[in-house]
């Protein structure tokens, strides 16, 4: 087992101070390709490595790219990167679902740095401290000699350390554009469905569910939400449902008829949809490592 499918086999939820954080998936490449604009359901945190230099165009800015950029995009963010170099650039990064918790945190400090990943949905900045990178570099490390049972504590220990120096970074620059051009009454009703449907996953959503809990119509909800994403509330919900059971098969423990259930779905639905969706079915995408990295294919500008 290499370093990141140890890390992808570690329980997916932890409680950062009073935030939960679901995450979806860790991956790294030593040679990232261009892609093409995408959206996702999770924020998609990246860092450039040693090597390699790109644009990231993000939401109809351009940022460049160099090695130890921390750059990332949030839910419904269209987004694309581009080599300027070669090689193509080293890309670590962490696909993640940050929410506020019920709980109290024990840190101020440590809730106003999660919360700022929560409230950017773009940022770049240079990791001028090494901190990340240094970080990053041991949880790497410590993934590549580990005894899965026995040295699960430290590995969590250093994500929850990754996330928030992550959280520190992007708190700390006040620099950094955001999207905090839309109405506020939009933001709100963004992030309270938001929240209400990752939250939701396992249990039968509807539209009017969804704009109930943000205080709004159906009918404004798609219209806030498709400005917002690009997509139907109906094919978020989708995507999100999707996105999550990917992340519970490639951690392999869970039975198919399980991880359905944990997505809102009998098995044989499941089993349809995801099917549909990624190409395979969650059986072949479970047992085939090769599978795991097959997303699909999509016109340009939805959730992918």
């Amino acid at each position: 087992m290499n370093w990141i499918d140890t890390l992808n086999s570690l329980p997916g939820r932890t409680r950062v101070g009073s935030f939960n954080a679901a995450i979806l998936f860790w991956a790294h490449t030593p040679e990232t390709a261009d892609n093409r604009p995408h959206r996702h359901t999770f924020h998609e945190i990246c860092l450039v490595g040693a090597r390699g230099n790109g644009l990231f165009h993000a939401d109809g800015v351009t940022h460049v790219l160099e090695p130890g950029t921390l750059f990332y995009a949030g839910p419904g963010v269209v987004h694309q990167i581009v080599n300027t170099s070669q090689p193509d650039m080293d890309l670590r990064w962490l696909c993640v679902h940050i929410e506020p918790g019920t709980g109290r945190s024990d840190s101020v400090e440590t809730d106003q740095w999660l919360r700022a990943i929560v409230n950017h949905t773009v940022f770049v900045s240079t990791d001028t401290s090494g901190r990340i990178q240094r970080l990053w570099s041991v949880l790497e490390q410590e993934a590549r000699s580990a005894h899965r049972d026995s040295d699960q504590p430290l590995l969590e220990i250093l994500i929850h350390a990754l996330i928030l120096a992550i959280g520190r970074c992007i708190y700390g620059d006040d620099s950094i554009p955001s999207l905090q051009s839309r109405p506020g009454t939009a933001r709100a009703v963004e992030r309270i469905s938001l929240q209400f449907i990752h939250d939701n996953l396992s249990n039968a959503l509807t539209i009017a569910d969804v704009a109930a809990q943000a205080h709004v119509s159906p009918r404004h909800l798609a219209r806030v939400w498709k400005a917002f994403t690009g997509v139907s509330p109906a094919e978020y919900i989708l995507q999100a449902r999707m996105d999550r059971a990917a992340s519970l098969l490639r951690k392999g423990e869970s039975p198919i008829k399980q991880v359905a259930e944990q997505v809102g779905y009998d098995v044989h639905l499941f089993t349809r949809r995801f099917t549909a969706h990624f190409g395979v079915s969650p059986a072949k995408f479970r047992d085939h490592p090769d599978m795991r990295g097959v997303r699909n294919v999509q016109k340009h500008g939805d959730l992918s």
